[in-house]
């Protein structure tokens, strides 16, 4: 393809990374907001305008999200066909399982390959731990055992095999011993193995694995696969894993330095997924007998000047990075005074769920300003554990404000909230088909779809549409047709309604035998019904009528020539999940020791470090305005214990 790029848009520091000499190894360290994509794109664009050829480029990205960007802003589409006008830009799981495919005998399948994903993963799991001895398989959790898995494969222990008795000893040393794998786990691992196999699946690890085993140790494959890329570039270098990392290496002949690593220390979050940070630094310093070209791109095109001073200080409060300092662009008048210089600030309270009230009071007050409102999806609110979530949930309910959750699902969008609330939607409005239809199967009763169409029928000819009084026709279903009756008469106390169908339907037992192999799941599910019943508990008290809750709680939300549309949606998420992605608005609430920096990632300074690096990323997502929350009381269990600030705003010369 012939490459009409636009250059114009990059300053000194872009065009400078972008026209890297070819032939020597080159590490760009992009700071947050610096148009680190547009970057990479001009580099892919210049590396084919200098006698490149198209398909001898590698670009490795983060997410598909990230190649998917790329691709488009180097005039690529989904339609380009494949062939020599064409750059590999993609995800090194993506180049990884493309290897697989086209020689799947090679790697020692009969045919075909097909990904799993984490739900196939845990569902093969599952099936396996039932068809183990009873003695061991019903205290065998899937989801636990994946993650001991994920957390030695991200480490280099590829197979099962590699699971020696010094790995072993190692994982007894670290973090209490949690991710040690017993004989019997040990066993279930060959079995995953074997399974895999004979299915011809293969999950996210094994196809970095599968390739990284067969390139080195096959020369001949290892010298044709090299002879495929000439230049690869890569994004997100400090999130690499070490088996990652061989990977990226096997790409390249030992002869070829055209290793482009394009990355920021700073925002290292994935430790826990086996990101090694130090990988980076090493590379910048030395790799293959070269030190690699170094380039630093600190023009901050997101962030008015207050969130870059902050952000600079917490980068200089850390102890492992490629030192680099942001500069403001937007905000400043002709000389670089400060026109806007945004908003910092502290919000202290109590409790996080005064914070949680304060935030939601403040995100509705300005988006129905008269005069430059703030709308619902130019706020975001970053919470470092998925369990804090709950807090600000139920204050945006209550306030009717819609929202999304990024890095786990909200608590209303849960299968156990779900099906309760089909419970109190038929208590409600008896004619409510689709609620009958959820309600009525949990717990199963024997009721088909053909004998719901005749309940359906019955109701419409029979009862004026009511499907409750429908159910009086069947006998399994009296108890059924005796809970909605009971909780219908309840409904002028919406909470006492609520509850009395939890019991009545026994929902709680029903949950516990449906999980009775997952009993952390079966845990947190009981917990998450006992929050929603909270919830409801708390609407109740400040007026709402059963209607209301229904209409709340389902979040519907009628749009007013398009006004709800345009006003959008609060985002709440994980910091880990907002990564790569900008607000208007920032809240970042739990801002306290024990949450952030989190207590079960205090053990080391490594941890520590990482805990910083993500409070650097958590700030670094704001454009205008950042708020970080703090909170003197928090709950544990029946009692509430004291917090104290985090130290990383102390470290910033922050008193909260």
């Amino acid at each position: 393809m012939t490459s009409q790029f636009d250059y114009s848009f990059l300053n000194e520091e872009q065009l400078r990374a972008v026209a890297h000499p070819i032939g020597r190894p080159a590490c760009l360290i992009a700071g947050a907001g610096s148009g680190k994509t547009a970057t990479i794109t001009a580099r892919v664009a210049w590396l084919m305008e200098n006698s490149v050829l198209p398909f001898r480029i590698c670009c490795i990205t983060f997410t598909n999200k990230a190649a998917g960007e790329i691709a488009r802003r180097v005039g690529l589409s989904e339609a380009s066909p494949a062939g020599s006008d064409i750059p590999h830009i993609s995800t090194i799981h993506s180049l990884a399982l493309s290897a697989i495919r086209k020689d799947p005998e090679g790697f020692g399948f009969d045919g075909r390959v097909t990904p799993m994903d984490d739900y196939d993963q845990a569902q093969m799991c599952k099936k396996l731990i039932e068809r183990m001895p009873q003695e061991m398989g019903v205290e065998m959790n899937a989801y636990r055992f994946l993650e001991k898995l994920g957390y030695h494969r991200a480490r280099g222990v590829g197979f099962s095999d590699g699971y020696t008795e010094d790995v072993h000893e190692e994982a007894l040393e670290h973090h209490k011993g949690y991710h040690a794998l017993d004989d019997w786990e040990v066993r279930l691992w060959r079995l995953f193995e074997e399974e895999k196999r004979k299915c011809g699946t293969v999950d996210f690890d094994d196809m970095i694995h599968l390739v990284v085993r067969r390139g080195e140790g096959e020369d001949n494959w290892r010298a044709a696969l090299q002879k495929r890329f000439h230049h690869v570039l890569q994004d997100e270098s400090q999130d690499t894993s070490p088996v990652q990392w061989r990977l990226v290496n096997l790409l390249l002949a030992d002869g070829n330095p055209n290793l482009y690593c394009v990355g920021d220390l700073a925002q290292s979050i994935y430790a826990f997924q086996g990101a090694e940070p130090r990988l980076l630094k090493e590379f910048s310093e030395g790799w293959r007998g070269h030190v690699p070209d170094l380039y630093r791109i600190s023009r901050n095109h997101r962030s008015l000047p207050s969130i870059i001073r902050l952000s600079n200080k917490i980068n200089a409060a850390m102890t492992e990075v490629i030192p680099l300092k942001m500069m403001p662009f937007r905000g400043l008048v002709p000389g670089g005074e400060e026109a806007q210089p945004g908003l910092t600030r502290i919000i202290k309270s109590s409790m996080p769920a005064d914070i949680a009230a304060v935030i939601a009071k403040e995100i509705q007050h300005d988006s129905q300003l008269k005069k430059a409102p703030i709308a619902y999806k130019d706020n975001a609110i970053l919470v470092r554990s998925a369990i804090q979530v709950r807090d600000i949930e139920g204050a945006l309910v209550r306030l009717r404000i819609p929202y999304i959750v990024r890095g786990g699902r909200g608590l209303l969008q849960t299968e156990e909230v779900k099906d309760i609330l089909s419970y109190f939607r038929l208590a409600v409005n008896h004619k409510d088909f689709p609620a009958f239809v959820r309600a009525v199967g949990v717990p199963k009763r024997g009721i088909g779809d053909v004998a719901i169409e005749r309940l359906r029928q019955r109701a419409s000819e029979e009862h004026g549409g009511d499907l409750v009084e429908a159910c009086t026709s069947l006998d399994k279903l009296d108890v059924f047709y005796s809970s909605i009756s009971q909780a219908t008469a309840m409904l002028d106390d919406p909470a006492g309604a609520m509850e009395a169908l939890v019991r009545l339907f026994g929902y709680k037992d029903y949950i516990s035998a449906k999980y009775r192999r997952e009993e952390s799941k079966a845990k947190a599910k009981h917990e998450n019904i006992d929050r929603f019943l909270l919830l409801v508990r708390s609407l109740a008290d400040d007026g709402k009528t059963s209607e209301d809750l229904v209409f709340h709680l389902a979040m519907d939300r009628p749009s007013d020539d398009g006004e709800e549309e345009e006003k959008g949606e609060v985002t709440v998420s994980t910091i880990h999940s907002a990564k790569g992605l900008e607000w208007q608005r920032v809240y970042i609430t739990n801002v306290t020791e024990g949450s952030l920096p989190h207590r079960f990632s205090m053990g080391s300074p490594s941890e520590v470090e990482e805990e910083r690096r993500l409070f650097y990323v958590a700030c670094t997502r704001a454009k205008d305005s950042l708020a970080l929350c703090v909170h003197s009381l928090e709950p544990r269990g029946p009692n509430t214990l004291s917090v104290s600030p985090s130290r990383f705003l102390g470290e910033v010369g922050i008193r909260a």
